[in-house]
């Protein structure tokens, strides 16, 4: 398939997409849009989308979901420093603390098993709250309107530029036991793809 997608849209441009939802063997289409600013990956691990990404700036990108990406991908998008102010990502504490690194960042939203313990969710929920706290501390500050002098802007976190309004929060999103077992997946009907109950953990 990713070769035929790959002949398909090679030289291909789609500007005016900004939303897409695709799985992983999907990132040809993915190089054509050079101004998305969501993406869900609704299938395997979303590398090869990180990497489609990266080749496109991913300058405009501020909202990511599905992704589980390795150290190497992570890396790399990284560098990237796309304006995210949106991941969504699976209840792994490796991945939740390596979004530190997007200090635009707003909203962690973690997907688990309804099973899980609370006091293992609750670890994973202060862990995003330093995450997201990491992040405001790391906001550059505003530049100078032309005319006034850096030293004349007071050096404090209330001074300091931030791309979005939203207030930091951290979101658990509950779904049934079965949700995550690949083996099975071709069983599953919609329900297994809708949360049980979301949990929003203000900062």
């Amino acid at each position: 398939m990713t070769t035929a997608l790959k002949n398909a849209f090679e030289g291909s441009s789609f500007p005016s997409i900004r939303t897409v939802i695709m799985p992983n063997c999907a990132h040809e289409i993915l190089r054509c849009c050079p101004h998305v600013e969501s993406v869900t990956c609704n299938e395997d691990d979303g590398g090869k989308l990180a990497s489609a990404l990266v080749e496109a700036g991913c300058s405009t990108l501020q909202v990511a979901r599905g992704f589980s990406l390795g150290p190497n991908h992570l890396k790399r998008f990284t560098k990237a420093k796309p304006p995210l102010r949106l991941v969504r990502v699976k209840d792994d504490e490796a991945t939740v603390r390596a979004l530190e690194a997007f200090p635009s960042l707003r909203i962690i939203e973690i997907e688990c098993h309804e099973d899980r313990a609370m006091s293992s969710v609750m670890d994973l929920v202060e862990i995003a709250k330093n995450v997201l706290r990491s992040c405001a501390a790391h906001v550059p500050p505003p530049k100078p309107k032309k005319g006034r002098k850096a030293k004349d802007i007071p050096d404090t976190q209330e001074n300091l530029s931030d791309l979005h309004s939203d207030p930091r929060t951290v979101k658990v999103r509950y779904y049934l036991s079965g949700r995550f077992r690949r083996y099975d997946v071709l069983q599953h009907t919609a329900v297994y793809f809708v949360p049980t109950k979301i949990d929003t953990f203000p900062l």
